[in-house]
């Protein structure tokens, strides 16, 4: 990383976004306090984690990592959600009331005593994000949680951390590769060799063009493709700056 500094607001939602050895995973680990900086300084409420990485700021902070079975202790649902609490030193029926609201803010309540293995990739994730909402985190990383997703599980997923942020007023800083749930934040980030390339709002995201998008690594969405699309197919480009289904329509209309 270098020269990056960042200001996140409490319960704020930011999508960090940019190619492969960006230094995307970096930054999450560097917010998540597993790692000191080697220059610079992170500060989470407070805590210089220059001086102090420890279990203060891993009780403000969960990192989900890409590919839930990383993040799997036990072979039962319900003891593997206890075990962030109990490393909390929570008393048991504390740790049980951890548990059972976890595993309802995730609708997974009927798999408490299953084996995680053998849950689908979608179930699987909502586990593992329910091991983290267990601790009660004030801060929620989630490293390319949508590897290997499909479409509903991924709209699943955003639901959930939708209603956290909402319900608990926790902040969401979450690393991904797909634009739509991106697109969703309050804002985006997107790092380029370590550097920061952008920052701003959604809109100001899709305002640079999908030529600039891929420059960063990020594929443009499929109204903003189809438009392009539409405008290799004729002598001049008739469809400009079009980000949402209902101006797509509206400029097929003067075209028709």
């Amino acid at each position: 990383m270098q020269n990056v500094s960042l200001d996140i607001a409490g319960g704020e939602f930011l999508a960090i976004m940019g190619r492969n050895a960006s230094g995307k995973s970096t930054l999450t680990r560097l917010l998540a306090g597993l790692f000191p900086p080697i220059a610079g300084q992170v500060e989470i409420d407070g805590i210089d984690t220059r001086k102090d990485i420890s279990r203060r700021v891993r009780r403000l902070v969960g990192l989900m990592l890409a590919g839930a079975d990383q993040q799997f202790v036990s072979n039962i649902v319900e003891e593997d959600l206890a075990f962030g609490p109990e490393n909390q030193g929570l008393p048991a029926n504390q740790i049980r009331q951890r548990v059972d609201t976890a595993l309802k803010m995730v609708s997974m309540e009927e798999f408490a005593k299953h084996p995680p293995y053998l849950l689908s990739g979608g179930q699987k994730a909502k586990i593992a994000l329910a091991g983290l909402l267990a601790m009660n985190p004030r801060y929620l990383v989630l490293d390319e949680p949508f590897s290997y997703l499909d479409a509903g599980s991924i709209e699943e997923i955003m639901k959930i951390l939708s209603r956290w942020s909402n319900d608990e007023q926790g902040t969401l800083i979450l690393v991904t590769h797909e634009l739509e749930p991106a697109l969703q934040a309050d804002r985006i980030v997107v790092l380029q060799d370590g550097r920061l390339g952008f920052c701003g709002k959604p809109y100001e995201l899709l305002a640079q063009g999908n030529k600039r998008l891929r420059e960063w690594g990020i594929e443009p969405g499929e109204i903003s493709l189809l438009a392009e699309n539409i405008n290799k197919s004729l002598s001049y480009p008739a469809v400009n700056d079009v980000k949402r289904p209902d101006q797509l329509v509206e400029m097929l209309c003067r075209l028709s």
